[in-house]
């Protein structure tokens, strides 16, 4: 009798357990996050990371040339820097630094403004999500911050893997194709003849129709699902 007892106390606990760790908060702050003491361009000007990125004397971070950085306002730590921005619109090279505010910065190489406005990052590429955590004050004037930081891939859903085929139908100039992601936006290079004649989403996929020049069997279609884009090829 004890030892069905003690089985049934083990198991118990094992729910228990199992039970803590899916509810695990996906906002938590990450395990590998990173702390830095980062000084404006009067004394040091610690560049951020493997970036271009430093602290002007007017206290900005800036980016002369190769990343793009989203202010994503007041957080409670780096975790939660993207808790309720599911997509990106406004993106610039240089931002104000403001104690307990959380950025990301991507390179300008690996994004794609869409027709919507809105902004892609490449689902094969890797991003900083930020957190101001304190000024650093030498005679009690600002020459830097705190910065908590993290390397992150974008969450693509359910969008294709990038550089992936999807497999068109074509009918009477136009294809067909389903995309195995719902709400996804689609876009084509406008010097390859090809246009979207429609988008429509389903319980699970978008399907996107294309206007296609008969010369043509292939063409790069980039979908963008949130924050994150895919490139593929669609053939027919």
């Amino acid at each position: 009798m004890l030892r069905k007892q003690n089985l049934l106390i083990l198991a118990t606990l094992l729910l228990v357990a199992a039970s803590a760790c899916n509810n695990k908060d996906k906002y938590a702050e990450p395990d590998d996050q990173v702390s830095v003491n980062l000084l404006d361009e009067d004394n040091g000007k610690t560049l951020f990371a493997a970036t271009d990125i430093y602290i002007t004397r007017e206290h900005n971070f800036v980016s002369p040339l190769s990343y793009y950085l989203v202010d994503m306002e007041k957080v409670r730590n780096l975790g939660h820097v993207e808790e309720f921005v599911s997509e990106i619109k406004t993106i610039t090279n240089q931002v104000a630094v403001v104690e307990f505010e959380g950025y990301l910065a991507f390179k300008r190489s690996d994004c794609a403004r869409f027709p919507s406005g809105c902004v892609g990052i490449a689902s094969n590429a890797l991003y900083y999500g930020i957190f101001v955590d304190g000024w650093i004050k030498k005679d009690k004037e600002k020459v830097g911050a705190v910065v908590y930081f993290s390397e992150y891939r974008p969450d693509a859903g359910s969008l294709p893997e990038w550089g992936s085929t999807l497999n068109g139908t074509y009918s009477d100039g136009k294809v067909t194709v389903t995309v195995p992601q719902k709400n996804a936006e689609a876009m084509v290079q406008s010097d390859t003849g090809v246009k979207i004649a429609s988008t429509s989403s389903e319980k699970s996929s978008t399907k996107v129709v294309l206007e296609v020049p008969a010369t043509l069997s292939s063409v790069q279609l980039y979908l963008r699902y949130e924050k994150a884009f895919a490139k593929v090829t669609v053939n027919w």
